[in-house]
């Protein structure tokens, strides 16, 4: 009987012994990176959050670092308050020839914020900025672009739908044609060096085809050349539309970067999924801690991603400018 205990403490021991070197083992094996994450992410097949609404500023932010969200009335098509899905997936065409997928990121409501806009431009990889015109820091902004080869769009301020009477807005709908030129041409004109424009907010104004068909003769009058982004802060929008029917060179956001904090890297992930499965992507990004750090994150693993990041000029085919008229 003793030697029966004896045996079974033996069996204890060599078992506990066996599971803490398999513990030990698991401890060593080596963790997946963030780009690793954010590549397995696409295998989830979960789509990224449309950008979380906000409350509406009556004034645009004032200072450094502070960048509103998406007001309410005008969440971006598919936010889960909306109750509507994400829009189809375009195929746009590779840009360059080069046969190889191909994502475009865009920084909106840049102008504001000098020091996201040096860490942005310090990540040395190729994406776009969209500049609210008139911000407080709007041409030193664009400065920092120029110098270190970024495009920037106009991001110009259309009514959204909860702004019954067009707020601050340059564009709302119902405005006189003339009215409409006026302000569009003191935008572009702010911005000198732009490449192109894309609605910032507008939920009101890019669903009304009487209002986007008058902005976009208004594009192609003042600046041929440009090209027009559809921030897709609608499900109802016919901005793009519009503008091809006009000849105007335009795309469709796809994905927010940032929609609920904490998660930029899973919406990141499913961008470059969404890049690989229709040839190209656009998503849209704004100056916050989270979406800086995510996006170095994926600078810093750029050579392992299986898509080409390219500014959104380079996706529309050419240098994406124009002659201001």
């Amino acid at each position: 009987m003793r030697l029966s205990r004896w045996g079974l403490w033996a069996l204890v021991l060599v078992a506990l012994g066996v599971g803490l070197w398999s513990m030990g083992i698991a401890s060593r094996s080596p963790m997946p990176g963030p780009l690793e994450k954010m590549v397995s992410a696409d295998l989830t097949g979960e789509e990224p959050p449309a950008e979380a609404p906000g409350t509406p500023p009556e004034a645009p932010p004032s200072g450094e670092g502070r960048v509103e969200g998406t007001p309410k009335g005008d969440e971006p098509q598919g936010h889960p308050k909306a109750g509507l899905k994400r829009p189809p997936v375009e195929r746009p065409a590779l840009p360059g020839g080069r046969g190889r997928p191909w994502l475009a990121i865009v920084v909106d409501d840049m102008g504001y914020d000098l020091s996201a806009a040096r860490r942005l431009a310090a990540l040395r990889i190729p994406m776009t900025w969209a500049i609210i015109p008139g911000a407080p820091r709007a041409s030193q902004v664009a400065e920092i672009a120029r110098a270190h080869g970024i495009p920037y769009l106009v991001h110009l301020p259309m009514q959204a739908l909860s702004d019954p009477d067009g707020g601050e807005s340059v564009i709302h709908v119902g405005m006189d044609a003339k009215d409409m030129r006026a302000r569009v041409r003191r935008a572009f004109d702010s911005l000198p060096g732009a490449v192109g424009v894309n609605n910032h907010r507008g939920s009101a104004a890019t669903s009304d085809s009487k209002t986007m068909g008058d902005f976009v003769k208004v594009l192609a009058e003042l600046r041929p050349g440009w090209f027009f982004l559809d921030s897709a802060t609608s499900p109802r929008s016919v901005a793009r539309k519009e503008a091809l029917r006009r000849g105007i060179r335009s795309l469709r956001n796809g994905y927010f970067i940032d929609s609920v904090p904490g998660r930029e890297d899973r919406a990141l992930a499913a961008a470059v999924k969404g890049a690989l499965k229709s040839g190209g992507a656009v998503a849209i990004g704004h100056p916050r801690p989270g979406t800086l750090e995510a996006l170095s994150r994926l600078a810093a693993g750029r050579a392992e991603l299986p898509v080409r990041l390219v500014a959104l000029p380079e996706a529309m085919g050419d240098s994406g400018g124009g002659e201001a008229r």
